[in-house]
């Protein structure tokens, strides 16, 4: 009776593994992730277009950061990094400036980017004199050298990076990068060179180092989308927004509207993407005017190959008209506005508990930031069915005589009988 006892539990176990849900996965190559490094600049002539580097004040031991200070995007937050033997370890994206190089009146200039989002490139930059660093889009206005570029003058220990824009002008003092406070937190900003504060415009350029990268087979794409540029055309996402925890779903809300759908998040994963959360993106590059290559558009696809659209009721319709979007950085680190390509300043949103397209407006923030995630779909395995029953062998065999005792009183069943009941003896 034991061993039987504990081969049911045995297959009981075994089916329950059974029934755990499975991936579908598919199989990419990506690049394997190395630490990056970046060594101390000891030549500003061997500065060139296309290197990438880390700006960091030496007096504090931080590092220009391209995220905003706080919840205020006209100054740059303040990294600490840990610099070796002339060299910082362990260099993560967000303290990487790319170098582009100009000539202003004769002088040697520099621009400093950090990559491009849905509407250009990203651009470090001040505007007027009011002592803010800003990151702004480089538009026809901006790519003009003198109002987006900086020069580099050696200082004692490293250099000092002076803005172009008061190149020539004696009644304006020219602004220099500089660690400052607010509140008692550090943050970058843009000040004028004092003897008090020399020390905080005296900056250090460590440049990335090269590195060889062999690509390695991984598992599937998964994970929380912090780069735009990690978006490829086919890939399949989740749209989440963080502040109400709902995915947007293909399913129809009253005809006009997306279904706002529980997922679960863990380790910045997806962990139970069902096909209709799902959506499949189209890529594509505007060509403008001049035949420069515009934001890059998308098309987001349901699991029955339909597009998301942009209605004309504040609404987000299946296969209507106004089907591409683009994704624009929020003012929400790591969260993105999708915006409709052809209805002006329609923003996807969720509202009265469900997924639709309103203006944004700042004090809207929450719901109009998303958390992008690229997914893949899960569904559960069919259960096997369950085994027939293994046929065990007789205990008592047809025929023979048996007693039946009781072993707590020491007593065996009788056939005499007291009225209704055996005695024992």
């Amino acid at each position: 009776m034991k061993k039987n006892k504990f081969l049911r539990l045995f297959l009981a176990l075994f089916l329950t593994l059974q029934l755990l849900p499975t991936r579908l996965v598919e199989m990419h190559a990506e690049e394997a992730t190395t630490s990056k490094t970046a060594s101390l600049l000891t030549d500003l002539s061997s500065l060139a277009s296309g290197d990438k580097v880390v700006i960091y004040n030496l007096a504090s031991g931080l590092a220009l950061d391209v995220n905003k200070a706080g919840t205020n995007n006209n100054y740059r937050a303040a990294t600490s990094v840990s610099v070796t033997d002339n060299k910082i370890s362990d260099v993560t994206d967000n303290l990487l400036w790319e170098v582009g190089t100009n000539t202003i009146e004769g002088q040697q200039a520099y621009t400093f980017t950090c990559g491009e989002d849905a509407n250009g490139i990203r651009i470090l930059n001040l505007v007027s004199n009011s002592g803010n660093l800003k990151i702004e889009i480089k538009t026809d206005n901006l790519a003009i050298p003198t109002k987006t570029s900086w020069f580099l003058e050696e200082a004692e220990g490293g250099v000092r990076i002076r803005h172009s824009e008061y190149l020539g002008k004696t009644n304006e003092t020219p602004l220099y990068i500089a660690k400052s406070e607010y509140n008692g937190a550090a943050q970058f900003a843009s000040a004028e060179l004092t003897d008090a504060n020399a020390a905080n415009l005296t900056m250090q350029l460590f440049v990335l180092d090269e590195t060889t990268e062999e690509p390695t087979e991984t598992g599937p794409k998964e994970g929380l989308i912090t780069d735009l540029k990690t978006i490829e055309d086919g890939d399949t996402i989740v749209i989440y927004n963080e502040n109400q925890a709902k995915a947007m779903s293909s399913v129809d809300e009253a005809t006009y509207y997306r279904a706002a759908t529980d997922v679960i998040i863990e380790d910045n994963k997806v962990t139970n993407a069902t096909a209709d959360v799902i959506w499949t993106v189209g890529l594509s590059k505007e060509t403008l005017e001049d035949g420069t290559t515009g934001p890059t558009v998308v098309t987001l696809t349901d699991k029955d190959g339909r597009k998301l659209s942009a209605g004309s009721r504040n609404s987000l319709p299946m296969d209507d008209e106004n089907d591409t979007w683009t994704f624009i950085g929020a003012s929400t680190l790591d969260h993105f506005y999708l915006a409709n390509v052809n209805r002006e300043n329609q923003y996807a949103e969720i509202y009265n508990g469900r997924f639709t397209a309103y203006q944004y407006k700042e004090d809207n923030e929450a719901i109009h930031a998303m958390r992008l995630y690229h997914a893949i779909e899960t569904e559960e395995t069919e259960p096997e069915p369950e085994p027939e029953p293994v046929a065990s062998e007789p205990i008592l065999e047809d025929g023979k005589q048996y007693v039946i005792y009781n072993p707590a009183h020491l007593k065996a069943m009788s056939q005499n009988k007291t009225g209704n009941y055996n005695l024992g003896q």
